[in-house]
């Protein structure tokens, strides 16, 4: 057996420290560093239509744990999806569930879990009737659980139609459990070694990624990783939330004991079942809290804790590892926001009286219900309204103050944009037409010939009661069409005008 050891305490030592080993200056041979070809490819995208399970053509393929698909991200309601999965125990029952993502109440039908049996291999295939009552917009949650082994576990997002964002490591390394951790080392081993004169080494490893320019809603969430070796019983890999700040985690550190618990200890954001620990590369599905989490920090950096449990004395993944490039990756499909319109803006109204604003919001052609669209008259906010069933909000609005003529820009339009939907604004013509004036007569009536003039007064006035002056008055001689603006003298029957 003291071979066999001297051995691997050879390897042992490699492992771990591919990169600067600064803790010792350890006489290794110089073949110890590049016993493991670096791994130089990059991952391909998964395939969102169905679970690529080696384990359903080949029983003795690796088993990477579970995890489950759709065959498309985004359904219109009365569509079935097709659910998928694999990685699961053979021949167990597994309970599946599809729910509002956002905790709604489940209004609609569909939403009461069921099983399925996996098949010899740990596969399932399924159908699921996306309900025309509750499916409209919604963000649904897929879960898979095992019923006799709850850590055979798998959920994924599945909404509106996504697009796959792939971002390479920018850090990654490893602290052990004295706290120490040399920044010029990227390696990621996680798990228990025996090393060399400094006997059983314990490591908990990080993950660092820079989210820049990264918009929309996050629906999955997958960080792989380059496995180069692993050794020891097969175990769960778990990533945590990771609350010390990263300039801090990165850098070169001794004693630090808080840093190398609190990156296996706090919010779970996703695990993997790891069957053998060789496999390569090592895929871990975040939770909805993974991303949920990562949704948080779009435009920053995020960091990942990770946590390979050992079982025996030597246990580990992601020896001879280096974290950079595409050696560690996270894989997000992102629901963009789409484009939107504003068309049709105006208002027309009377003087003094009120306008109606309206405008119609569409993306693609396609009206936008329930969509709150904020007016402006004449630059100055009047308030909102709602969209109806033709994309259509309508607003009435006061015309106090603004005189009668044609506004080209009278009207703004705009809608803030959502989750789903990006802003837009638009403008069009504000027309006031002039109010009609009341005038009023007094005088009139019937008189008896006395040789003197009979005449009329009159008051005109505007909105509000405002006087605009007397009016202009005339008589027409009903009798001949004579008109004069004298006041009539001459017996007879006159209009006033």
């Amino acid at each position: 057996m003291k071979p066999v050891s001297r051995l691997w305490v050879s390897l042992a030592i490699c492992v771990a420290c591919l990169g600067s080993w600064a803790r010792a200056a350890l006489p290794l041979p110089e073949s110890n560093n590049v016993m493991f070809v670096p791994w130089t490819g990059e991952f391909s995208a998964p395939a969102p239509a169905e679970v690529s399970s080696q384990e359903a053509d080949d029983p003795s393929a690796p088993r990477v744990g579970p995890r489950i698909a759709t065959d498309k991200t985004d359904y219109q309601p009365g569509e079935t999806a097709r659910l998928t999965g694999a990685g699961f125990p053979a021949n167990a029952v597994v309970m599946l569930r599809i729910a509002h993502a956002e905790g709604d109440a489940e209004d609609g039908s569909g939403h009461t879990p069921w099983e399925v049996v996996t098949d010899g291999n740990g596969a399932f295939e399924d159908f699921w009737y996306v309900n025309p009552d509750d499916s409209e917009g919604s963000l649904f949650l897929f879960t898979a659980d095992a019923a006799t082994a709850p850590e055979y576990h798998a959920e994924m997002l599945f909404t509106d139609a996504s697009v796959q964002i792939i971002r390479n490591v920018t850090d990654a390394g490893w602290y052990d459990a004295g706290g120490f951790h040399d920044a010029s080392n990227k390696n990621y081993i996680s798990g228990l070694q025996q090393v060399s004169q400094f006997g059983f080494l314990r490591w908990h490893n990080f993950f660092v990624f820079n989210l820049a320019g990264i918009s929309g809603t996050v629906t999955s969430a997958t960080l792989q990783a380059v496995n180069p070796s692993g050794f020891g019983p097969a175990g769960t890999f778990t990533l945590f939330d990771v609350s010390t700040p990263i300039g801090t985690l990165s850098a070169s550190n001794s004693g630090q004991v808080g840093i190398f618990n609190d990156l296996g200890s706090g919010n779970v954001y996703g695990s993997s079942f790891i069957n053998p620990t060789s496999v390569s590369p090592i895929s871990v599905p975040l939770s909805s809290q993974g991303i949920i989490a990562v949704q948080a920090r779009l435009g920053q950096l995020i960091a990942f804790g990770g946590d390979f449990p050992p079982a025996a004395n030597t246990n580990f993944i992601f020896g001879s590892s280096f974290g950079s490039g595409s050696n560690v990756q996270l894989v997000l499909q992102v629901q963009q926001a789409d484009t939107t319109q504003i068309t049709n803006v105006s208002g027309t109204g009377t003087y003094g009286g009120t306008a109606t604003f309206q405008a119609r919001l569409t993306s693609a052609g396609s009206p936008l219900i329930g969509r709150l669209i904020s007016f402006t008259r004449n630059g100055a906010g009047v308030g909102g309204a709602g969209t109806n069933g033709s994309g259509i909000a309508t607003l009435p609005v006061s015309l106090a103050g603004v005189n009668a003529g044609t506004y080209p820009t009278g009207v703004g339009a705009s809608f803030a944009g959502d989750t789903n939907f990006l802003a837009s604004s638009g403008s069009g013509p504000l027309t006031i037409l002039k109010a009609t004036p009341t005038i009023s007569i007094t005088g009139a009536g019937t008189f008896a010939y006395d040789g003197q003039p009979h005449g009329v007064t009159g008051t005109v006035n505007g909105v509000g009661g405002v006087s605009l002056g007397s009016p202009a008055i005339t008589y027409e001689n009903l009798s001949n069409g004579n008109i004069s603006s004298s006041a009539p003298v001459t017996p007879g029957t006159y209009q006033v005008h």
